[in-house]
């Protein structure tokens, strides 16, 4: 939910909001992987394990990319708004495909998705230094240091294809969600975790992964652990508090769904902004005044696209095709 809201970024919301979301809104998904990671499984199958994750996140990347959104920025959104002002060159937006790196020069054509394949390359590299330490926890801790730094210097220099430079500067939050997931977070304690996300986010200021934007590095690094613990505190309450209620159940859907909801919340955004000026005849900037409305019009959008893709997994589940390259 954070992660689609900070994608609206022409708004009347107090910048400290969405400083806030900006802090832990993409460690918490590398946290999150190192939470689940497990490298037993695959310990003595890596050509499984890479199958499966490119599978998981680069085709749909890939295919999303090249099915849909590049041609409907093609054919249509390059011409309005924003991105007509932009003049992005389509040549340039069509290697951006395959570079995929999160920023307009290369992707333009829909920002968001960009963490997949970075996502795919970050679980690569964990499962490589998981195999280097064998099992020493210091050798693990050394090596995760080495490659965050080697990503963070490299940033420097290049932004290298699919984020590879970003897959090795946040495993750090992959190692700390690996040792998260020792402790016990039922504790009241784990609130506690609020002080140093103040902290960053005071002494930080705004940061932005996709960009390279990390600021102060080691500040980064705390405010995404904390702001990470904070949000899993959060919804353990949620779901303790409001177990079986439709607000867990809506977030429930939009956990189970969340890939969707990043490919297609751009676009989302671009259909709410045809609803405001079309159908309600107002402008984008009283759009962008009422931005929960702006908001929910775009998740709305991508809860449609969702059902519609259910439906037709459903019909098209027997063509091996389909289910090679769309079952997503």
């Amino acid at each position: 939910m954070s992660t689609t809201d900070r994608q609206n970024t022409n708004t009347q919301k107090e910048p400290q909001f969405t400083e806030f979301i900006y802090t832990f809104h993409m460690p918490l998904f590398f946290l999150v992987a190192g939470f689940l990671f497990n490298y037993t499984k695959y310990s003595r199958d890596f050509c499984g394990f890479v199958k499966k994750k490119f599978k998981r996140l680069a085709v749909p990347y890939l295919v999303g990319s090249l099915v849909i959104f590049y041609p409907f920025w093609y054919f249509l959104g390059r011409h309005y708004g924003e991105a007509a002002v932009k003049h992005a060159d389509p040549l340039t937006q069509f290697i951006g495909v395959f570079y995929a790196t999160g920023i307009d020069y290369w992707m333009q054509f829909n920002l968001p998705p960009w963490f997949l394949n970075c996502m795919f390359v970050s679980l690569v590299v964990c499962w490589g230094i998981h195999r280097l330490a064998g099992g020493n926890d210091t050798k693990l801790v050394v090596l995760t240091l080495l490659a965050s730094a080697l990503g963070y210097g490299i940033s420097f220099v290049v932004l290298l294809p699919w984020s590879i430079d970003i897959a090795l500067a946040i495993q750090v939050f992959m190692l700390a969600g690996l040792y998260l997931r020792r402790f016990d977070f039922t504790s009241n304690w784990w609130w506690l975790a609020v002080l140093p996300l103040a902290a960053a986010l005071a002494l930080n200021g705004r940061i932005d992964t996709a960009s390279r934007h990390y600021a102060n590095i080691f500040l980064y690094y705390i405010g995404g652990i904390a702001g990470t613990i904070l949000m899993m505190k959060i919804s353990a309450a949620i779901d303790r508090l409001m177990s079986g209620s439709t607000f867990e159940r809506f977030l429930t859907y939009c956990g189970r769904n969340s890939l969707m909801i990043l490919m297609f919340q751009s676009m989302g955004f671009k259909v709410a902004s045809v609803v405001f000026v079309f159908g309600l005849k107002q402008s984008l900037q009283v759009a962008h005044t009422y931005w929960p409305v702006y908001d929910c019009t775009a998740l709305a959008f991508c809860c449609a696209v969702i059902w519609l893709k259910q439906k037709l997994d459903a019909r098209m589940v027997r063509y091996a095709w389909w289910n090679r390259f769309f079952m997503w």
